[in-house]
């Protein structure tokens, strides 16, 4: 059997390597306390009896390394070079969005007007054709929607939308095959997976602004949807 006594806290401790005053202090400070809870002796003054280790004694080497858990470093790291290989992918897909969303305006701004009785095309019931093309509106406003939040689900509707646009040629045709390429491939796949969302979420603090390529791409579509909604209202009042 091991007796270990325990010196008052004002006594110093001399002559005694760093592991042996470090367990001196952990095992004073708890045992002092426990024995002042049970026996009523004063703090920092008691004898503990013990058959082997104590339980209670934590052990501390000094000399250890520190022990950091890298893990959660290596995995800032990879999901930074991740988003950063397919960010390109990821705003190319936004700026589509941002696409939809004006497309989605023009689209719904016909509608209102067939169903105020202003004609769309001269010979279907203008009510029809703007019904037609709210709905059209709406749906891809909901689509842009998804696209802007790198959803999965707007892929089919994407592909849809942009096969229809293959026939406006030929910008609309040049357009929207960028379009299909870049929603349709590998990396568009992985870039509205809930996978990338987490990476996203991981990496905040990386942003990248529209390339000047997509901005002259929405300005002229831009210009090309204002245009066609002119026409068509000088046409109906013709």
């Amino acid at each position: 059997m091991k007796h270990a006594t325990f010196l008052t806290t004002d006594q110093k401790v001399s002559g005694s390597s760093p592991l042996e005053c470090t367990r001196f202090y952990q095992t004073l400070v708890h045992h002092s306390w426990r024995d002042k809870k049970t026996s009523g002796l004063p703090l920092g003054l008691t004898s503990y009896e013990f058959h082997g280790k104590d339980p209670f004694i934590m052990e501390v080497n000094p000399y250890a390394p520190p022990q950091a858990d890298l893990r959660s470093t290596n995995d800032d790291s990879n999901a930074e070079a991740l988003r950063w290989e397919h960010i390109n992918t990821e705003a190319t897909i936004k700026s589509v969005g941002v696409l939809y969303y004006l497309g989605a305006l023009v689209m719904i701004g016909l509608g209102i007007s067939g169903l105020s009785g202003l004609p769309v095309d001269g010979e279907t019931d203008p009510r029809l054709m703007g019904a037609v093309f709210a709905g059209l509106g709406l749906a891809q406003g909901f689509v842009g929607y998804g696209l802007r939040r790198l959803r999965g689900w707007t892929r089919i509707p994407t592909l849809l939308f942009s096969l229809i646009g293959l026939f406006g040629f030929p910008i609309g045709t040049l357009i929207n095959a960028y379009i299909i390429y870049q929603v349709m491939s590998a990396r568009g796949k992985f870039v509205t997976s809930p996978e990338y969302q987490a990476i996203i979420a991981a990496t905040p603090h990386l942003k990248r602004k529209t390339s000047v390529i997509v901005r002259v791409l929405l300005i002229v579509l831009l210009v090309i949807l204002v245009g066609a909604v002119i026409l068509g209202f000088m046409s109906s009042i013709e």
